[in-house]
């Protein structure tokens, strides 16, 4: 009951967001906190060397490159251990969410920000973020669901990275001025809410 309560609160609150940018409610609080980390001539306040590249580097984690990756490592890992449910809550988990994000982006057709010259080109619509979404979903299971799924002990190193990767990717987003914040959050509850789907269909049946 608590679980259901749980998801219910969380597709109530996207629903909230979503209606709220598509009413254009929530562009100028965005506009504001983006203004605020960034420059007028488009550079980021917080001017560290080679931080771009940094950012560049860490939003990767969020994208297709690197679901690739762990795709292929789950598959090995699973073959060495000789368990396709540990498998297979991740594919789910992971096939979810990059096929829930390509739907959720024709929900809301929303212009990407233009508050910085260098951001790179993005052609799809803005919200959600499909990174933030992807972030919460594959890191969020390694951390916190396939110890559950293999019978370990929760591992609290293991998880505070998972979630610093997680906010580090989301934050990448801003900082390359790609999202607006209000997308950002909108991915992160999305991708919660997959968390919390598997974790509720896919623990009761695991031996």
């Amino acid at each position: 009951m608590t679980m259901l309560f749980s998801l219910a609160i969380l597709v109530i609150l996207y629903i909230i967001i979503m209606q709220l940018v598509s009413r254009g409610k929530c562009d100028d609080y965005d506009l504001r906190i983006l203004q605020f980390m960034h420059d007028e001539d488009g550079s980021t306040k917080t001017q560290i060397p080679k931080m771009r590249r940094l950012m560049i580097d860490t939003t990767a984690l969020g994208g297709d490159t690197f679901l690739v990756i762990m795709t292929l490592l789950m598959i090995g890992v699973s073959e060495l251990i000789g368990d396709r449910l540990f498998l297979h809550s991740y594919l789910i988990t992971a096939l979810s969410a990059r096929l829930l994000g390509h739907i959720l982006k024709r929900t809301a057709k929303r212009k990407r920000p233009t508050v910085r010259s260098d951001a790179p080109q993005m052609f799809t619509s803005s919200f959600p973020s499909v990174h933030s979404m992807m972030a919460m979903t594959i890191l969020g299971w390694l951390g916190f669901l396939m110890p559950q799924f293999m019978g370990m002990t929760p591992n609290i190193i293991l998880q505070i990275l998972c979630v610093t990767l997680i906010i580090s990717i989301a934050y990448s987003r801003l900082y390359l001025a790609v999202h607006w914040p209000s997308d950002v959050a909108a991915g992160l509850i999305a991708g919660l809410i997959i968390l919390l789907t598997v974790y509720a269909i896919h623990l009761p049946i695991y031996p």
